[in-house]
This record gives structure tokens, sequence and C-alpha cells, in this order.
């Protein structure tokens, strides 16, 4: 049985918000997490919120540096389900 990828992106976290800034991966390619984890800091409006893994897996691809700004919807990461 072949494993699901599972995207991770940019949530509308305010009404009126079209960009974050990454701040800090708090994962790696090839972590093992499980869904509810913390994963990356992203800020906007002068506010930090860290958004979590969507699955038990691993962490595949992280498409986004640290300290680059990127739209609402924009893909993050990409997990491996293993749940």
């Amino acid at each position: 049985m072949e494993s699901a990828l599972v995207p991770l992106v940019v949530p509308q976290l305010g009404t009126a918000m079209d960009e974050v800034a990454v701040s800090r991966w708090l994962v790696q390619v090839g972590d093992a997490v499980r869904r509810g984890d913390p994963v990356v800091e992203i800020e906007a409006a002068k506010a930090t919120s860290e958004l979590e893994a969507p699955v038990d897996g691993v962490v595949t691809a992280i498409h986004v540096a640290e300290d680059a700004e990127i739209e609402v919807g924009q893909l993050l990461a990409e997990f491996e389900d293993r749940s």
C-alpha cells in the first residue's frame, strides 16, 4: 500500500491578511511527526502562530525557506501519511 502525501498550506489567519513570513521551521525533512505537533512558526500582522502537522507521518519536503514571505494558500511542506 502506497502512503499518501499530505500538503501543509498557509491558512487564512485573518480577513485582511494576504501574506505571512516563515519565522522558523521546527522540523527538518525526514523527521517523524505526530498530528498536532508544531512544525513551523509563521508571522502575520506582528503576531506569531505555530502551524501543526496535519497527520502522523514523516516530513518529505519543505518548500519555503525561513524568512521568506509567502501568500495565503501557498504550499509550505509535505508529509507522508503513516497513520
